[in-house]
Formats: structure tokens, sequence, C-alpha cells
């Protein structure tokens, strides 16, 4: 397995795993409907562009040739919002945590300061996930978006040496 960042020509392994992870658990990706390949295609055209404008960082997981997670921290000034994607019979296998930290490491550099993550209030996994990562929750309340509940949960980061 191989932990790299995001390629132009991974697009289509990366709207694979988007519509694998949404057919087996809808209510972890926050759409208000189900997302087509057309539609997330478009959303990551526009996500290479940041990537490659210092807006935001992407890293992949490959596996035999195939795109098996994948993490983003897209930068909103000082804050980077965070999501990552791990294909189901990845998962517990210590991949998200090593996604999580390269981007975590990469972030850093582009001006980063706190992580956030929206979580579906009904994954539990996923808030166990960003938990054990260092995050905190920060909404007791949920919020709706896409039709899921979802709560907040954020991690600080460390400056840079010298920074």
């Amino acid at each position: 397995m191989e932990i790299r960042p995001v390629e132009e020509n991974d697009r289509k392994g990366i709207i694979n795993l988007v519509l694998d992870i949404y057919k087996e658990a809808s209510f972890a990706i926050t759409f208000s409907s189900e997302p087509s390949a057309e539609s997330l295609d478009m959303m990551l055209r526009e996500k290479f562009w940041m990537v490659s404008s210092g807006r935001a960082i992407d890293y992949v997981a490959v596996d035999g040739g195939s795109i098996i997670g994948e993490c983003e921290v897209i930068k909103e000034g000082s804050i980077g919002k965070v999501g990552i994607l791990v294909a189901k019979g990845y998962r517990k296998k210590g991949i998200g945590s090593v996604l999580l930290k390269k981007c975590e490491e990469d972030a850093k550099w582009i001006g980063v300061r706190r992580l956030e993550a929206e979580i579906a209030v009904i994954n539990i996994a996923a808030r166990s996930f960003f938990e054990a990562s260092g995050f905190s929750i920060t909404d007791s309340e949920s919020i709706i978006k896409g039709g899921a509940k979802i709560i907040r949960a954020e991690k600080m980061l460390d400056s840079l040496p010298n920074g």
C-alpha cells in the first residue's frame, strides 16, 4: 500500500470510493441526494485547483492500483476543514490515521492552525476515530446538513519550528 499526494489521474478512483461509501453508509457523507459521477467530477476539478493553488491538501491511499482511502484539508483562513474516507475492507488498519497525519503535517505549511471535522451523529466509528486522533467535540448540539445530524470536532495544530 502507498500513501501519496493526490494526482489528477486519481479522479475516477476517488469517485468510485465516494460512491461505494455512499451506497454503504449514506449518512456518513453529507450530500442532499445521491451524488452522481458527473457532480463528483466537477467537485474534484475544483479540489484539484485548490490543491494546486495551495488552498487544500489531499492524500490518497492506494492498494493494488485502487484508491482505498483519501484525506483532504480545505483551507478557510487559518481553519482546515477535514474529510476522510476509507474503503470498507480497509478500515481499522491505521490507514485513516496515516492519511490524517500526512495532511496535518502539510496543513501547517499552508497556514492552517486548527482542523475542523463534521461528523454524522450516528457515525460512532468516525467520532471515535477523530477523538482518538486528538480532536475534541465542540458542538454538543447537532446541526442538520444534507439530511444528517452533524456534530463538529476540532484539533489545534502545533506551530511549525521557528514559526
